[in-house]
């Protein structure tokens, strides 16, 4: 028996290890009892995860080993009937060579030659003698199909497609017959009964036998951070917590008198995994595109030794958007229950509660305390990311810890670092650490690109969690009427370990009191909204300081629930059915009563005694603007091509940056401070001063010999 599993045994005095059922340790309530006597309830249920995940690891191990030992079997029995099958077209081949040598020697209009039997498909060569010719191609042992479209052959031995062993290669397969014939043959009809269960049976058969295949499907596709994959937990069916870390200074001098100092704690977070489901439905036309993609691919001159099966094509292809997804929730997620009867699709990202979400929860609860020190800049980004580290308590600094951020603030610190030391000749790709802190490793999040938040932990405390890893890859095809559906379900979660104590802002250890640190930037992007349901009360229940009505919402809105933060922001929806209002009340205090089928956003503050009140509304939908904003006197067309003055003060424009011959560029003022626009010797020509002095006006230019020379005005 393994550790964990041993150290249950002795505890409850077994002599074997226990049992797993449907996944679960089949402990009885006596049992249960018993463990939670002598250990508590948490580290109970850490010890049963434990030894969950050491006997499904055992279980899994059997079945590799059962299912060895089959495919050795099978292997013999193929081996032994291809050899047969060799006897028999060596034989075959001798008679055909001799017909062949017959044909050769006769006229094609010999009214006495026989046709000869078009024993191999040759992709519709049709005369005797190019039947004759495929049939002496037996000498290879191989059937020969040519398409047009590939420019070569596909080829089968022992009605085994491309030669390859195992039933998924088998050309009575129809999509592998299909790739045998040629591309011009008929497409496999996916609305037939008999074709879903062999597609069911050849996924089952590729999963089982193809582990290594189906983790290198995952992993490709699965951009987490890689540090963070490592530290995935196994065996989690609903929620876990370990053990907890001392903060705090535990030795002194020697004294007669005992007294304990080690008395601060950071307790274990619990982290819970939650359930996934895939549900597709297209018709039979976009599995038969699906077929003829796989088709063209194939084998197309130039293209790698290794092909791949339809199957594994099939899982590839849905299990490549699923993965992203599943990574994506896993870091930008917020989870939102989906009602009962609900009958519109739901975005994956309300599958779980992701990393920025966990910290955002984490701040509100004031578990940890953000650094403010601004907002990183492309100028300021070396010395932003210095003054995030010696933000850190003195006994943190220099230990093994991570520091996770967007791939393009990376970026831009290795090109601010090379510009302020003038050695910009390093090629080696990302830095993976900072500057003069060798302990600290740069961790790429690919989902945090436009935002600002650098997230700084100890190795090990962010971690994925899984049920069965294997569930993910167990798709189900169902067929109905013209439609065919593929279903799979599994559970994913990810959760920090360790986050901190809930310290009071004065509190001089309160950086020493959390094992997480960030910037004090927004966690998620201002364009984040999650949906709030219906429940017919008039109450909304929200999981995000942003939200919006899900798709039917129709009950005006009283009270609202929530432990988001102080700020909460709602943005209305003119697709609604109808009018809803929220409403103004003791509970929300407004000007008056907001239509959210306006598409307008209304700003709520919460106060003191948990009722909201009104800071600012609109009332009709945002209009996302394409025009750069800048606020100098000079404009870099390598930005953009529309600009809109946001100066504090008024200016006037004294040079617009790069652009090449025929580029136009439109210029807008403002109505605060106006921005003026007039020649410029060797840069720029107007007809007259233009005077923009509110956010209508604008002028036209385009680059002409060097110059940019006004064109219109308006």
């Amino acid at each position: 028996m393994k550790k964990w599993t041993t150290m249950l045994a002795k505890l409850l005095g077994l002599t074997s290890a226990p049992a797993l059922k449907d996944g679960k340790l089949d402990l009885s309530q006596e049992q249960q009892n018993s463990l939670q006597e002598q250990l508590g309830a948490e580290d109970m249920a850490s010890l049963i995860a434990q030894v969950t995940g050491e006997l499904s690891e055992v279980a899994e191990i059997a079945t590799q080993l059962a299912e060895a030992r089959a495919n050795e079997a099978l292997q013999a029995t193929q081996l032994e009937a291809l050899t047969q099958r060799i006897t028999e077209l060596t034989t075959q081949n001798s008679t055909l060579t001799s017909q062949v040598s017959a044909l050769s020697e006769q006229p094609e209009d010999n009214p006495t030659a026989q046709p000869i039997a078009n024993v191999v498909g040759t992709g519709g060569a049709g005369s005797i003698m190019g039947r004759a010719v495929a049939a002496a191609g037996v000498v290879l042992a191989t059937t020969l199909g040519t398409s047009a479209l590939w420019g070569g052959q596909v080829q089968a031995v022992g009605n085994q497609l491309m030669g390859e062993t195992g039933k998924l290669w088998s050309v009575d397969r129809p999509w592998n017959n299909r790739a045998l014939q040629g591309a011009s043959f008929v497409a496999t009809d996916f609305t037939k009964d008999v074709v879903i269960d062999r597609l069911n049976g050849d996924l089952d058969d590729f999963i089982r036998e193809n582990p290594s295949k189906i983790d290198n499907i995952f992993s490709k596709y699965f951009n987490l951070p890689p540090q963070w994959i490592a530290n995935t937990v196994y065996g989690v069916a609903d929620r876990i917590t370990s053990a907890t870390i001392t903060v705090t200074e535990v030795t002194q001098p020697r004294k007669t008198k005992w007294m304990p100092k080690g008395s601060a704690s950071i307790k274990p977070e619990e982290m819970r995994i939650r359930p996934v489901q895939i549900d597709l439905q297209f018709d039979y036309n976009k599995l038969v595109q699906i077929e003829t993609n796989w088709l063209n691919g194939f084998n197309r001159e130039g293209t790698q030794a290794y092909k791949m099966t339809f199957i594994e094509y099939l899982i590839t292809f849905y299990m490549m958007q699923a993965r992203s997804e599943d990574a994506d929730v896993l870091v930008r997620g917020v989870f939102v229950g989906t009602p009962e009867g609900y009958d519109y699709p739901v975005s994956y990202l309300l599958r779980n509660d992701g990393v920025l979400k966990i910290l955002f929860d984490a701040k509100e609860a004031n578990k940890y305390r953000a650094f403010d020190i601004g907002v990183p800049t492309e100028s300021n980004i070396v010395d932003y990311i210095d003054r995030l580290i010696l933000s850190l308590p003195d006994d943190v600094r220099n230990t093994p810890l991570e520091l996770a951020l967007a791939p393009s603030w990376i970026r831009a610190y290795k090109k601010r670092d090379e510009q302020l030391r003038g050695q910009n000749n390093n090629y080696d790709g990302y830095p993976q650490t900072p500057r003069d802190f060798p302990n600290i490793t740069f961790l790429p999040v690919q989902q945090w690109e436009g935002t600002d938040i650098m997230f700084i932990t100890t190795p090990g405390n962010v971690k994925p969690l899984e049920y069965k890893p294997q569930e993910k890859s167990m798709l189900t095809f169902e067929k109905s009427l013209r439609n065919v559906s593929a279903f799979a379900d599994y559970r994913l979660g990810i959760g920090i370990n360790h986050i901190g104590l809930q310290t009071d802002a004065n509190d001089p250890q309160k950086f020493l009191k959390q094992v997480v640190w960030t910037n004090n930037v927004p966690l998620f992007k201002s364009d984040f909204f999650v949906p709030f349901y219906d429940e017919g009360t008039g109450i909304i229940e929200l999981a995000h300081n942003r939200a919006q009505p899900a798709k039917g919402f129709a009950t005006d809105i009283v009270k609202i629930n929530s432990n988001v933060g102080p700020i909460v922001i709602i943005r209305g929806d003119i697709t609604l059915p109808s009018a809803v209002n929220i409403k103004n009340n003791s509970d929300i205090v407004l000007t008056a009563d907001f239509n959210l089928k306006s598409g307008g956003t209304l700003t709520l503050v919460k106060n003191a005694d948990g009722k909201y009140r009104e800071v600012s509304r609109t009332t009709a939908p945002e209009v996302v603007s394409s025009l750069k904003d800048f606020t100098g006197t000079a404009i870099d067309y390598a930005n953009g091509n529309q600009f809109i003055y946001k100066g504090t003060s008024s200016a006037t424009l004294a040079d617009i940056l790069n652009g090449v011959e025929g580029n136009t560029i439109r210029i807008y003022g403002q109505a605060t401070n106006t921005l003026t626009v007039d020649t410029v010797a060797g840069k720029i020509k107007t007809n007259s001063t233009a005077t923009l002095n509110t956010s209508t006006k604008f002028i036209d230019l385009v680059k002409v010999g060097g110059l940019w020379v006004e064109t219109a005005r308006g």
